[in-house]
């Protein structure tokens, strides 16, 4: 048999390889087609906080009514234009009169007269208040509802409330530059009261924050979480590289390696068509890096995904611009058609 003609072994490798080909191409353009699903589970739990921020700030002004010393205040130092600056360093508390136990008398001798104990005298025991803890949270859910990228992620997504949330944030800046110092501790709480009041938004944050992207993999298989897809797929995309590897591998030790009509001769024959192979190795690493920057902040489990990805491809392109010399094939042994 002429040494470029192919072997059995040389067509059942290219086979192999060529199915296996196919079958990471498939299964990259699906990882591709999942980083957008990505952005919008990630957007969508990022909205889902933002929600739950704007109920907080509603929940926080219920409890601040219910407390014991904010109804207590002075309504006629009307506290609710005061600023929250001021009302958090009040000295908040239930003042209560409590009478000191009576003094008792010390003998010392048995004849040495006794001491009438003191008159009582009222003393003032200050309770803990929850006033400047209400306060406190309500500047700090403040602050975070003014963070700009939670605020600008959240106007990215496609089924955000983004004109309810944007006259929100239109009526804070018009309230805080009514404001000298531009502060948000120095918003009143009335001003706090018509920004909670303001725009309301009706999607269910824990609905969203707990991710509802449900993919469907087959007919036969229930549909599964973008995270649990992902994985799977990522998972068959490594085992599938490896296994195009080791038949790369006993390919390459045959002596007529790369021959004709292979997949291996096709893409050896010319430089373009052996740099088109190099790049196509590694697409499926640049899909798994893709998809673990983009779900960064919510799936560490796609990092780890995308470096076991860059072992086989390392190892095809280790194999590809390293082919066994001809002299260690001479072990081979070749299996011949009748």
């Amino acid at each position: 048999m002429p040494e470029n003609e192919p072997s059995p072994v040389d067509i059942r490798c290219s086979e192999a390889c060529t199915r296996t080909g196919l079958t990471i191409l498939l299964l990259t353009a699906f990882v591709f087609s999942l980083i957008p699903l990505w952005r919008e589970e990630i957007v969508g739990k990022e909205l889902g906080h933002y929600i739950q921020l704007r109920n907080n700030l509603t929940y926080k002004l219920d409890e601040l009514d219910a407390d014991k010393d904010w109804k207590e205040f002075p309504k006629e130092q009307n506290p609710d234009e005061r600023e929250l600056s001021v009302l958090v360093k009040y000295e908040w508390g239930s003042k209560k009169n409590v009478d000191p136990a009576p003094d008792v008398a010390i003998l010392s001798s048995p004849t040495a007269p006794i001491t009438p104990p003191s008159a009582p005298t009222a003393l003032t025991v200050t309770t803990p208040s929850l006033t400047p803890t209400i306060l406190g949270d309500i500047i700090e859910t403040l602050k975070e509802l003014d963070d700009g990228e939670l605020t600008a992620l959240v106007h990215s997504t496609s089924y955000a409330p983004s004109n309810s949330i944007y006259k929100w944030q239109l009526l804070r800046i018009r309230l805080l530059n009514n404001k000298t110092s531009k502060l948000l501790e120095d918003l009143t709480i009335t001003e706090v009261r018509q920004l909670a009041a303001y725009e309301r938004l009706s999607v269910d944050s824990r609905k969203l924050q707990e991710g509802g992207k449900r993919i469907p993999l087959s007919l036969t298989i229930p549909e599964v979480g973008i995270e649990q897809a992902t994985l799977l797929v990522e998972a068959a995309l490594i085992g599938a590289l490896f296994y195009f590897w080791l038949f790369q591998s006993e390919a390459e030790y045959s002596p007529s390696f790369p021959a004709s009509a292979t997949l291996f001769g096709a893409v050896s024959r010319t430089r373009t068509s052996h740099a088109v192979f190099l790049i196509l190795i590694f697409i499926p690493f640049i899909a798994a890096a893709l998809i673990a920057w983009q779900s960064f902040s919510d799936s560490k489990i796609n990092i780890i995904t995308a470096v076991l990805m860059l072992i086989p491809s390392y190892l095809i392109l280790h194999r590809a611009r390293h082919p066994i010399p001809k002299k260690s094939k001479c072990s081979t042994i070749i299996i011949s058609s009748e």
